[in-house]
């Protein structure tokens, strides 16, 4: 329920009066001095903001078996640099680990990622996100707002990134789409403004331009395969899909193979187009 205590490193007992732990409830230890933190394998949930404000808090060791890490678990615990999330992680809430920013990278479990999970690492020091094997879909604004990310692994498991899902990573240089990937949804990949070239793998049969949207470096999208099946771009205010109110900013220029369906040349959809032998 709560930590009273002023110890530096601390390991929660697996048993408490012959009782099993198995929650770490609301703000159990919020605002609290340690550094270090043991949680016993008998835990299965997190609740919200139950570290939330530890900020000499540099390291925790979760339970395998944890299924449950609620929203604010680990918000605000600026020294926090080591964490492994297990396998068995069911949820994890929005904002769990916002304002981390001395962690650096870390790896998503297959099975935890769901609609809901907003902005998990907002303004956190992460540099290197990897998404697990497993992961199917990239839920709404679930990576938004990571200022340091230089680095995301997507795994060949991908089928949709879902609207605003990795927008305002102004860091963010480089990203790889796994064939497989089917859906990317609108202002996915807003603001990401150091984000220079990108490939669209054969498989991806529904992308707009506003995906892209002020993304201020982006001068090369390259095609795999033929063009999308939607629509690239509309210049309706009332089309929320591919309405794209930024289309003066583009700077980037549409490569597709030679062959391919859909295209056009020299322009498509008032973009120039380069054909690729």
């Amino acid at each position: 329920d709560k930590y009273i205590g002023n110890a530096a490193e601390v390991v929660i007992p697996d048993t408490i009066d012959g009782i099993p732990v198995t929650l770490i409830e609301i703000s159990a230890f919020s605002g609290t001095p340690i550094k270090k933190v043991v949680i016993p394998e008998t835990v299965t949930t997190i609740d919200s903001s139950a570290f939330e404000a530890c900020r000499l808090l540099e390291k925790v060791i979760l339970p395998s078996k944890l299924r449950t890490l609620e929203k604010n678990a680990f918000s605000c615990c600026e020294s926090l640099s080591s964490i492994e999330l297990p396998a068995s992680l069911e949820h994890l809430g929005r904002e769990a680990f916002k304002d981390c920013k001395n962690l650096k990278s870390l790896c998503i479990p297959p099975n935890c990622l769901e609609a809901g999970n907003n902005s998990l690492f907002k303004n956190s020091g992460i540099e290197t996100l990897e998404l697990s094997e497993g992961i199917a879909s990239i839920p709404n604004m679930c990576f938004g707002n990571m200022p340091a990310l230089k680095k995301l692994i997507l795994p060949t498991t991908l089928k949709k990134i879902c609207y605003n899902a990795i927008s305002d990573c102004p860091a963010l240089e480089e990203v790889v789409l796994p064939d497989g990937l089917e859906t990317v949804e609108p202002l996915a990949f807003s603001r990401d403004t150091k984000l220079t070239g990108i490939t669209i793998p054969r498989s991806v049969k529904n992308i707009s331009a506003n995906v892209f949207a002020r993304c201020e470096s982006l001068t090369k999208i390259f095609f795999e395969g033929d063009a999308p099946d939607n629509i690239w771009c509309s210049d309706d205010y009332n089309d929320s899909d591919y309405y794209h109110q930024y289309i003066s900013k583009d700077h980037y220029t549409i490569y597709y193979h030679k062959g391919a369906k859909g295209f056009t040349s020299p322009t498509w959809y008032d973009y120039p187009t380069q054909i690729i032998e």
